[in-house]
């Protein structure tokens, strides 16, 4: 079986993206446009389910949705009424949810599936961009919020954890070593740069061509 890519992304601020803000149109050109590119959208190298692991969701164990069909959850505020009208009606695919679970659960980590769980922003915001058709099954995975991520706090040493992911904030980091975890052994990693209100934002990925 061919390993599909991996890529550690960033949807920008709440729904902002869709929302045309111009300090996200190097992020959008980047979802529309090379994020396609990375998991070969539209082509016979197209992938049967995007597994997401989406920062805005916590859990004490590993935690995969479920259920053929998904709510989203609007969980930004102060919006416009039009961000809280969006829709991205692709599917789940529950026998793969069990699959992964199943992997999972033979690694040691005892998975749970939730079969009610709906989407967050972090999932339907960059896929209403990257795949508008919602034509791929999406199956969402929690991060961990336990010793797990309290062993990893040595992060914070490195230089401008704090600016970039303030304390109590370390969330959007977590789905960054996931990819890495992902990737195979020794693999290098592509990479892109977008920018954001004058800061560089960069995002990397495994397991595809370098994108332009």
């Amino acid at each position: 079986m061919p390993v599909a890519p991996v890529i550690a992304l960033s949807h920008g601020g709440g729904p902002l993206p869709i929302l045309g803000d111009k300090n996200h149109e190097s992020i959008v050109y980047s979802l529309k446009n090379r994020v396609p590119k990375i998991l070969g959208l539209g082509t016979p190298s197209a992938p049967r389910a995007i597994v997401l692991v989406t920062a805005h969701w916590s859990t004490a164990v590993p935690t995969v949705s479920s259920a053929a069909r998904h709510d989203l959850y609007y969980d930004y505020s102060g919006f416009p009424s039009e961000s809280y009208a969006l829709k991205y009606p692709a599917p789940g695919d529950p026998p793969i949810a069990r699959e992964i679970k199943a992997l999972l659960d033979a690694d040691g980590l005892r998975a749970r599936l939730d079969p009610n769980r709906g989407w967050d922003h972090g999932v339907f915001i960059p896929m209403l961009l990257v795949n508008p058709a919602a034509d791929v099954p999406i199956v969402q995975v929690s991060v961990l919020a336990d010793d797990r991520w309290s062993a990893l706090r040595a992060w914070r040493t490195l230089p401008h954890a704090n600016q970039m992911h303030p304390p109590r904030a370390g969330e959007h980091f977590m789905p960054l070593l996931v990819c890495a975890g992902a990737a195979g052994d020794g693999e290098k990693a592509g990479v892109y740069k977008d920018v954001y209100s004058g800061v560089d934002i960069l995002t990397y990925y495994w397991g595809a061509p370098q994108v332009d």
